[in-house]
């Protein structure tokens, strides 16, 4: 009886071990898979860590720790923190239009207080309190960016980036203001939604020489 049950539990044991090995495969491609996947999400959480984040932020933030150590303690509560310049969007802008700017020798500027670029006139006020009243009506505005003379920071065009929240009705108003005074001031300026053709609004309201122009895309093209 002995061996019998011994024979039986072999050829159990013996049929589990194939059973076993022919199931391993699929064990191993589960493994695999689940391991792709892995690498994948990672990967995509460093690419979006890299588009979001300054290569430089930890040196930032031991600088930023360095300085707020001296704050006093009063100041401390105060509900400020530091945020970046530019969004996202404008920022890959400013990127594609400096490559612009360098091309013709121009400096790019970005997010210019309004007030820093038009003045009220006094000349054409009869009292301060006009005065404040035209200078309300700007001095919380500001341009997205703008192209200078490199020698003396000269603003020589405006450009405003638009996105769909310029789409509304006191968007639109606001925007139609502020197009009249700079005009009123004798800026040039382009609006637009994006990089794209805006190499060609530049150079045609620059009235930059098309020898240059030519000279500039044949380089580009090789």
């Amino acid at each position: 009886m002995t061996d019998e049950f011994s024979l039986i539990h072999f050829y159990i044991s013996i049929k589990s071990l194939k059973e076993g090995i022919q199931f391993m495969p699929f064990v191993i491609l589960i493994v695999a898979v689940i391991a792709v996947i892995a690498v994948v999400i990672a990967i995509k959480n460093k690419n979006a860590s890299d588009y979001s984040t300054p290569v430089n932020q930890t040196a930032n933030q031991d600088q930023s720790d360095d300085i707020t150590g001296n704050v006093p303690a009063d100041i401390q509560k105060l509900p400020f923190e530091r945020k970046y310049l530019l969004t996202k969007n404008e920022y890959y802008f400013y990127k594609e239009l400096k490559k612009i700017a360098d091309k013709y020798n121009l400096v790019v500027l970005s997010k210019i207080r309004f007030a820093d670029i038009v003045q009220v006139k006094n000349s054409e006020i009869d009292s301060k309190s006009e005065w404040y009243s035209n200078f309300g009506k700007i001095k919380s505005k500001h341009i997205d960016f703008a192209l200078a003379n490199p020698e003396n920071l000269y603003v020589l065009l405006i450009i405003e980036l638009d996105d769909n929240s310029h789409n509304t009705e006191a968007a639109k108003k606001k925007d139609e203001f502020l197009n009249s005074v700079l005009e009123k001031c004798g800026y040039q300026i382009i609006r637009t939604r994006g990089p794209h053709n805006v190499e060609e609004q530049i150079v045609k309201m620059l009235n930059i020489d098309n020898t240059v122009n030519n000279q500039s895309r044949e380089n580009d093209n090789g």
